[in-house]
């Protein structure tokens, strides 16, 4: 009777024991499946913010290269065209300036250390008033970023098939030449001496009439540096 009791205890502890390692592997098991699920969703959140902040990062610089794209495109007021010799001398003639023209639309003066420029009445004028009227004849209107002092010599010139908006380039005393953009002062009355990159050592500008081969004609302004260097310089309208 004794045997057959011992023999159950012994029984009863074995499965208790059974039990307590199963309970133990189970949670074992469900301890790393909580782990490995904690692992998986802390990393799809890492990847999560770092393709956010890759977006962000996209968007900025999208951004950015937008607003320098833009910027350029709002400080380029003038367009220049490096024209070889046998360009030149195929395509382009260079023929009588219209200085007297804009001279009599308009006048470039020195005031102590400023340049003025004065607009009078003219066929030009009266033709470029109607398309925007910032400004008034024979009022002086100082032309920014630019001295007196600076300035070599100043050249009147037109471009277009129809004569459009005057051309006034002003050549430094270091050879370096600045340009002053007509069309927004036109419509401003703000005039800004803005200076042309990449031409140095200027020598003279001439006013030029330019046919190229299969293609309509227009007129334009070169400036020749002083190794003979030409380049074609119009205004961004």
């Amino acid at each position: 009777m004794k045997k057959g009791i011992l023999i159950i205890v012994v029984i009863l502890i074995i499965i208790l024991c059974g039990g307590f390692i199963i309970y133990n592997m189970n949670r074992d098991n469900n301890s790393q499946q909580n782990s490995n699920t904690l692992s998986n969703e802390t990393s799809n959140t890492v990847n999560e913010m770092s393709a956010d902040n890759n977006d962000i990062s996209n968007h900025i610089s999208s951004n950015t290269t937008e607003s320098d794209t833009n910027n350029e495109n709002t400080n380029n007021t003038f367009r220049v065209k490096e024209v070889d010799n046998d360009e030149f001398n195929a395509s382009y003639e260079v023929i009588e300036s219209e200085e007297d023209t804009i001279t009599n639309a308009l006048t470039i003066a020195e005031q102590d250390d400023d340049l003025t420029i004065t607009f009078k009445e003219s066929d030009l004028n009266e033709m470029l008033f109607e398309r925007g009227n910032g400004i008034e004849y024979n009022e002086k209107y100082i032309v920014s970023n630019v001295t007196s002092d600076e300035v070599e010599t100043i050249f009147y010139g037109m471009e277009g098939q129809d004569w459009d908006y005057p051309l006034v380039f002003i050549l430094l005393k270091d050879g370096t030449i600045k340009g002053i953009a007509m069309e927004n002062g036109y419509k401003t009355g703000e005039f800004v001496a803005e200076d042309i990159s990449g031409v140095n050592n200027v020598d003279r500008f001439e006013q030029v009439s330019v046919t190229p081969q299969d293609s309509s004609g227009y007129n334009a302004v070169v400036a020749i540096t002083e190794d003979d260097s030409i380049y074609e310089i119009g205004a961004s309208m």
